[in-house]
């Protein structure tokens, strides 16, 4: 069992659950480094918060550890739903709502999900390399979750599936997002589109808390 405390957030690993490269991310202090600073910088007190790609729930106890904020998570792999809850346990996260399941811009629906030895390679996308099972998983419709729940912040790191929430929900009563782009999945054109389409729903993007290709947009920025 690997034992690691990044970011005043402690992880406890089970050596079938992570590999190499994760392993030394964790041990170098530099897993999710870029998400991390984003989300301490933009998330405020009080805000309630969608997170869509929890992982092993790293970002989501950060995310929890912010003063008066309600956290709704969700991964789309049934498989980590113990580890999320194990991460909550030891943290004594009380805050986030766990859950399994994935959300789209479009209708409620059902959608394939390929499963990868490497839990955050796994995605909605077969060309994204081999994939060891493919499952059913189903999807709601993400403008319905905000509006019902009265959501104002998503972050969300969900292997390329951003660029469809991105480019074609809504996202009424969102003011923040904190994303991390894939362009190895539909290219730097891909990104500029996304850009358009977001910047078309009145946000911008806050270089301040952007690095990389962990971006922050927001609805009052003018550093664009």
């Amino acid at each position: 069992m690997l034992h690691v405390n990044l970011e005043d957030v402690k992880l406890h690993l089970d050596e079938n659950e992570v590999a190499g490269k994760i392993v030394d991310a964790l041990l170098n202090k530099t897993y999710e480094s870029d998400e991390a600073y984003c989300v301490k910088n933009l998330v405020k007190p009080g805000d309630r918060i969608l997170e869509i790609g929890a992982g092993m729930g790293f970002i989501t106890t950060i995310l929890s550890q912010i003063e008066d904020v309600k956290v709704w998570s969700f991964d789309a792999n049934p498989a980590l739903i113990e580890l999320l809850k194990r991460t909550a346990t030891i943290n004594n996260n009380n805050v986030a709502s766990l859950n399994i399941g994935a959300f789209s811009a479009k209708a409620h629906g059902e959608m394939d999900f390929y499963i990868r030895q490497e839990f955050w390679m796994s995605s909605l996308y077969k060309e994204q390399g081999p994939y060891e099972e493919v499952i059913k998983i189903k999807t709601r419709n993400i403008d319905d979750f905000i509006r019902d729940n009265s959501i104002n912040c998503l972050v969300m790191d969900i292997e390329g599936a951003e660029k469809e929430i991105l480019e074609d929900a809504k996202l009424l009563g969102i003011e923040r997002i904190c994303v991390e782009l894939h362009p190895q999945i539909y290219g730097h054109t891909g990104i500029g589109s996304i850009n358009n389409h977001i910047n078309g729903k009145g946000f911008r993007i806050n270089k301040k808390y952007s690095s990389n290709l962990c971006i922050s947009y927001d609805r009052e920025s003018q550093d664009v």
